[in-house]
């Protein structure tokens, strides 16, 4: 994928643009990983295994590297027809590329000009914690000494037998209240930093409603 092409969807032709891998390094036969919008709810991007996610990308192609933003401008249209997302070069001369390889990883890479090669800028998923939904609901997933490590989110305690907010590593049943919400009361709400917002093929967008509303 270079700069100016889509992911995503065109509602009234019915067409989808979409990335797939490789069947292997050196055969080009379509293979089991694609990259694709989910335009489910709110649009996301994904990365699939046959039908399988695997990943669920940040809106900035997977990017959470602030650093990126000074290389691309992403771009995100969601309208009746059509539904995409795509990236602009802040660099006119420069060239960057975005591909699904034949492992599952998606790769951004930069053309170097001193080398002649290309240089690996970001590859995604970059650690175990990326793995789709393995804490499982109310959780999140923390890197502590290079191991992954699911807790609770504040409110909320384990449905296992590993403690009141911790969980096993591979455990997915994920997390349930300590007790019925009381939206009247003095909950409020904790900032959680550093983590993805839900899956969002819940969501619904609201495109009558204004900025200032």
């Amino acid at each position: 994928m270079l700069a100016g092409m889509k992911l995503g969807w065109d509602f009234k032709d019915g067409m989808e643009w979409q990335l797939t891998s490789w069947k292997s390094a050196e055969d080009p036969f379509p293979g089991h990983f694609s990259y694709r919008m989910d335009p489910r709810g709110f649009p996301q991007l994904k990365l699939l295994e046959d039908k399988i996610t695997r990943f669920r990308s940040h809106p900035r192609f997977g990017s959470t590297h602030t650093s990126f933003d000074s290389v691309i401008t992403s771009i995100f249209v969601y309208g009746s027809q059509q539904a995409y997302f795509s990236y602009d070069l802040h660099d006119q001369n420069s060239l960057l590329r975005f591909l699904i390889n034949c492992t599952g990883k998606l790769q951004h890479y930069k053309w170097n000009t001193q080398t002649l090669d290309w240089t690996l800028l970001i590859e995604s998923p970059s650690d175990s914690c990326d793995e789709y939904a393995k804490c499982g609901p109310n959780a999140v997933c923390v890197i502590v000494n290079a191991v992954r490590i699911c807790e609770c989110l504040p409110g909320y305690v384990s449905k296992s037998a590993e403690g009141p907010d911790k969980l096993d590593p591979w455990y997915s049943g994920g997390c349930t209240t300590k007790s019925p919400f009381n939206c009247s009361g003095p909950e409020g709400f904790k900032r959680v930093k550093r983590v993805k917002l839900p899956d969002l093929v819940l969501f619904e967008m609201n495109t009558s409603m204004t900025l200032k509303e």
